[in-house]
């Protein structure tokens, strides 16, 4: 059986008002304006180099097969062995 999957957008990544939450924005009186969300207004995806939630720096580009890999087909298999010992 074969389900398919919603369309996703992968022009645009995570982040509010063309932020991401890596590069926060400010109202007037310092309170974060983009607080950590599931929203994709943020910034293009563009392969540029952006610091990651852990620090690390990565490209910034979509990921169009993510939920394809996480559903992907399974595979399973079973061995068994079986021995028998014949005394004359």
């Amino acid at each position: 059986m074969s389900l398919t999957l919603p369309s996703y957008q992968n022009e645009y990544g995570q982040g509010t008002l063309g932020a991401s939450y890596a590069s926060p924005r400010f109202n007037a009186d310092r309170s974060i304006l983009n607080a950590w969300g599931k929203s994709s207004w943020g910034p293009k995806l563009n392969g540029a180099l952006s610091p990651y939630y852990n620090d690390d720096v990565r490209a910034y580009s979509a990921q169009p097969d993510n939920v394809r890999d996480f559903f992907r087909d399974a595979f399973r298999a079973i061995n068994s062995i079986s021995l028998e010992l014949l005394f004359l």
